[in-house]
């Protein structure tokens, strides 16, 4: 391999890796907000994560992209670690919490 081709991989993975790295605080972002974690939790529910998606037609195909979409946004919180999964689960809580006040 000649140096060139080494240094444009070098660059190209470091690209990728400062991407993630800024992805991932952008999530963090999100969910250190009331609005934020609400988006999410909506966001997950929408996407219908925690739902059988199965149908006998050709729209599984669509509910299961959706659910894609939610998984991978489920992958970015668990990859923020504790401090992520602490955010998630106090937005369940809050989600429950205002679900509960809206049947009142």
């Amino acid at each position: 391999m000649k140096n060139d081709e080494r240094v444009k991989q070098v660059v190209e993975e470091t690209y990728r890796q400062n991407s993630r790295k800024r992805h991932l605080l952008d999530v963090l972002a999100i969910l250190s907000t009331v609005e934020g974690r609400r988006f999410i939790i909506e966001l997950l529910e929408v996407c219908r994560v925690f739902r059988n998606n199965w149908t006998p037609s050709a729209e599984i195909h669509r509910f299961e992209g959706m659910r894609h979409i939610g998984l991978t946004m489920l992958r970015d919180i668990e990859d923020l670690g504790i401090k992520g999964l602490e955010l998630y689960h106090t937005a369940q809580k809050e989600y429950i919490s205002l679900q509960l006040e809206e049947e009142r």
